[in-house]
């Protein structure tokens, strides 16, 4: 089930034998050789696999996909990507600077090179960019506790997710500070308690020495 070229589609094959973990044998999902002899099975023979360290709920997204075989879930998981650019198109905010805004949105988004880029790769970056649609509309229209949940659900952007929820926390006044925070942490808490689920506590010990 090789994909033509293997640079466009290295990423994918982390999250497609991640999805595929998830479903087999889900406490093994972070066993480094575990996704290496699972990648050469149901993708095809690397000497070395991709390693998948993302948060293992976000793998239950991929599991899914791997009901098709490598070659039909790249595609699937790309046409899926161009229909959640499609939901960014109708949800992102118009621009602020007078000179963006006189460029049509279309071109800003659907010939986006980094977009294009996300697309071609199988990456997770569109998901992300959905939720941060979702979590401006939230804050623009005061749901503060929506826009709390949504940035623990963006968990499996660590990084992205801990630098937003700071400088949002450092920002908003405090009784909206307040209802984002105590909507944030029972959710991520509760992302938490679903990772734990999925590989049981040794799998959460191996999941945070990989990364």
């Amino acid at each position: 089930h090789s994909f033509p070229t293997r640079r466009s589609s290295d990423l994918f094959r982390a999250f497609y034998g991640a999805g595929w973990l998830v479903l087999h044998h889900p406490t093994l999902l972070f066993d480094r050789s575990v996704q290496d002899a699972v990648q050469n099975a149901v993708v095809c023979p690397m000497l070395r696999g991709v390693p998948y360290y993302h948060p293992a709920y976000e793998a239950l997204l991929y599991a899914p996909f791997t009901l098709l075989s490598y070659r039909f879930a790249y595609v699937a998981f790309a046409f899926f990507n161009v229909f959640l650019l499609l939901l960014c198109y109708r949800l992102a905010p118009r621009a602020a600077d007078p000179r963006i805004a006189r460029v049509p949105r279309s071109l800003l988004l659907f010939f986006c090179f980094p977009a294009f880029m996300a697309i071609a790769e199988g990456q997770d970056c569109i998901v992300f960019l959905l939720l941060a649609c979702l979590l401006w509309r939230a804050l623009a229209s005061g749901r503060d506790r929506t826009a709390g949940i949504l940035l623990a659900l963006g968990l499996f952007k660590l990084q992205i997710t801990l630098a937003l929820l700071f400088f949002l926390a450092l920002y908003l006044p405090a009784p909206r500070r307040s209802r984002l925070l105590l909507s944030w942490l029972p959710a991520a808490a509760a992302v938490a308690l679903v990772c734990l689920l999925i590989t049981g506590p040794h799998g959460m010990l191996t999941w945070l020495h990989l990364i």
